[in-house]
C-alpha cells in the first residue's frame, strides 16, 4: 500500500508491505472463527528519493482473533481485533498498540 500525504509544501510518500498468516475454523455453516498473525513494514519514503534514510522504517507484530459471520447468503462481516507485540522499533513514530478491522462483504 501507498499513502501519499503533503508534509511542510511538499508531498511525502509513505509505503507500507505487511504479511498476513491466518486461520479460521467452521463453527456453523455461517460463523467462523479464527486468529490472525501479521508483520507490517512502514517506509518513510519510496525507494528512489533520500528521505527513505532521514526518516528510516518502521516495522510491528500483530496478532489476534477474528471472527466471520455470513448474515445473508450474499452478506458477510468480518471483525477482527490484533495486538501489537512487541512494542514497534521506531520510537519517536510508534506503530497503534491496538488495531480493529471491519470488512463487509457483499456477493452479486
Amino acid at each position: 500500500m501507498s499513502t501519499l500525504a503533503w508534509e511542510q509544501g511538499h508531498a511525502a510518500h509513505e509505503q507500507s508491505f505487511s504479511i498476513l498468516l491466518s486461520g479460521s475454523y467452521a463453527v456453523s455453516e455461517d460463523l467462523l472463527l479464527g486468529a490472525e498473525l501479521r508483520h507490517d513494514n512502514l517506509y518513510g519514503a519510496n525507494a528512489f528519493e533520500e528521505e527513505l534514510t532521514q526518516r528510516g522504517s518502521s516495522s510491528a507484530l500483530y496478532i489476534g482473533p477474528n471472527v466471520l459471520v455470513r448474515i445473508t447468503e450474499d452478506f458477510a462481516a468480518k471483525l477482527a481485533w490484533a495486538l501489537r507485540v512487541p512494542p514497534a522499533s521506531d520510537p519517536f513514530e510508534p506503530e497503534p498498540r491496538h488495531q480493529v478491522d471491519l470488512l463487509l462483504s457483499y456477493s452479486f
